[in-house]
C-alpha cells in the first residue's frame, strides 16, 4: 500500500493509516468502465470517506474525474482549493449565509426543496444548479409532482437533475425499479438536462440508471456496495494500532472496565494505543457491550500471520488483544497490529461492529494523522 502520511508525521502516535492510492485509481477505472457512455463522477464528502480529501481528489482527478460531490459548502470550499477546474456539487444545498460562497468559489448547489429553489433563483445570478428529486428515499428532494410543476417555472435550466436510490445495495429489491421508473419519466420530460441517479451499487449493476452521470461513493474506497454479493472492489484503507505493553493476566483476573472478561488460565495480552476516540468502536469489544448478545464474537486483530481476539471493553484510547497463542518473544511493544485492511476486510470489521463500512471509514479519528 502507498502510505498517505510520511513516517515522520506519525512520531509518537499509536495509530496509523495506509491509503492505497493505486487501489482508488483501480476502483475508479472499474466504475468508469461500468458507467459505459455516462460520465463517472465521485462522492468525496466526509474528508474523502475518511481517506483524506486532498489525496483522494487528486488521485481521482489524475484518473480523469471532473465531477465531485460533497455534503456542504464548507467541504466545497476546501475542495475548490484543491481542484480548480472541477464541477463541485453541494449535496445539502444552500442557506442564506452560504449564497455568496457559491459564486466566490464556483460551487454548484443541489437544491432539495421548493424553499431552497426560491432562495437560489432569487439571489443567484444565473449560476448553475442541480435539482434533487425524491423518488422514494423520503430524505431530501422535491416530490415527483412538485418536480413536474416546478421545473417548468424555472427562469434558467438547471445543470443537472438527480435522485437517490434507497435500496441499490440489493439489486433485486423491487423498490429500485419503482424509483427508476419515476425518475426516467422526469428525465424524458426534461431531455435537455443531464440526469444522475446511480450510486456505487447501481453503477455496477443497473445500467438503465446511469443516464448521463454516475456518482459512486463507497466502492471507490474499497467498501462493498452490495449487501448480498461479494465485494468487487480493491481494498483501500489499512488501519493499524501500536502495542504499548504486553502483560500477563493470571487465572481469575479480569481485563478492562467492568471486569467483563475473566481469565480462566494464564494469558498474555497486548495493550494497544487505539480506542473509540480513534473511531475504533466500543461495539467491537470482546465482552461487556450489548452487541455481544446478538453477535458472539468481537473484533479481531492481525499480527505475524495470526488472528488475535479483542478482549474486554474497548476504552477511549486503549484496546486489549489476546496473544497467548503466539510464540513467546515474537510480539513486542512497538509492533503494529492490523485492525482492518489487508487481512481483515473492512466490511467484516464493520459487521463485527454492528454497522456498515461507511461509518467505519468516516469515523476515523484525528490521531491517525494531521490531514485526518
Amino acid at each position: 500500500m502507498t502510505s498517505l502520511f510520511k513516517v515522520k508525521n506519525n512520531i509518537g502516535q499509536t495509530v496509523r493509516l495506509n491509503i492505497d492510492q493505486s487501489a482508488i485509481s483501480e476502483n475508479y477505472e472499474t466504475l468508469k468502465k461500468a458507467s459505459g457512455s455516462a460520465t463517472c463522477g465521485a462522492a468525496v464528502k466526509a474528508n474523502g470517506y475518511g481517506c483524506g480529501v486532498e489525496t483522494v481528489a487528486q488521485t481521482l482527478a489524475n484518473a480523469g474525474c471532473r465531477q465531485f460531490f460533497v455534503a456542504d459548502a464548507f467541504e466545497g470550499v476546501k475542495l475548490r482549493n484543491i481542484q480548480k477546474d472541477a464541477d463541485i456539487f453541494i449535496l445539502n444545498g444552500v442557506f442564506e449565509e452560504t449564497i455568496s460562497l457559491f459564486a466566490e468559489h464556483n460551487l454548484i448547489p443541489v437544491l432539495n426543496s421548493l424553499s431552497q429553489i426560491k432562495l437560489w433563483y432569487q439571489t443567484s445570478t444565473n449560476q448553475p444548479c442541480a435539482i434533487h428529486i425524491d423518488t422514494g428515499m423520503n430524505r431530501l428532494g422535491l416530490r415527483v409532482n412538485e418536480a413536474y410543476n416546478c421545473l417548468d417555472d424555472l427562469t434558467s435550466v438547471p445543470k443537472l437533475i438527480m435522485s437517490h436510490f434507497a435500496s441499490a445495495d440489493d439489486p433485486d429489491d423491487p423498490k429500485n425499479a419503482t424509483q427508476l421508473e419515476a425518475f426516467t419519466a422526469l428525465a424524458q420530460k426534461y431531455a435537455g438536462i443531464d440526469a444522475s441517479m446511480a450510486n456505487s451499487a447501481a453503477t455496477l449493476s443497473n445500467q438503465a440508471s446511469h443516464f448521463q452521470l454516475t456518482r459512486p461513493g463507497i466502492a471507490l474506497y474499497g467498501g462493498n456496495p452490495f449487501s448480498h454479493r461479494a465485494n468487487p472492489m480493491k481494498s483501500v484503507m489499512k488501519a493499524e494500532a501500536r502495542i504499548i505493553d504486553i502483560r500477563e493476566v493470571l487465572p481469575g483476573e479480569t481485563v478492562s472496565y467492568g471486569g467483563t472478561f475473566k481469565a480462566e488460565e494464564t494469558m498474555r495480552i497486548a495493550v494497544c494505543g487505539v480506542g473509540y476516540a480513534d473511531g475504533y468502536p466500543r461495539n467491537v469489544s470482546g465482552q461487556g457491550v450489548p452487541l455481544r448478545q446478538t453477535l458472539k464474537n468481537g473484533a479481531k486483530g492481525f499480527i505475524n500471520g495470526e488472528m488475535i481476539s479483542c478482549i474486554g471493553r474497548v476504552t477511549m484510547d486503549l484496546t486489549m488483544f489476546d496473544i497467548s497463542h503466539l510464540p513467546l518473544n515474537t510480539v513486542k511493544p512497538g509492533d503494529w497490529i492490523e485492525l482492518f485492511g489487508d487481512q481483515i476486510a473492512l466490511d467484516d470489521f464493520a459487521a463485527q461492529s454492528g454497522t456498515v463500512s461507511y461509518e467505519i471509514l468516516t469515523g476515523i479519528g484525528r490521531r491517525y494523522g494531521p490531514s485526518i
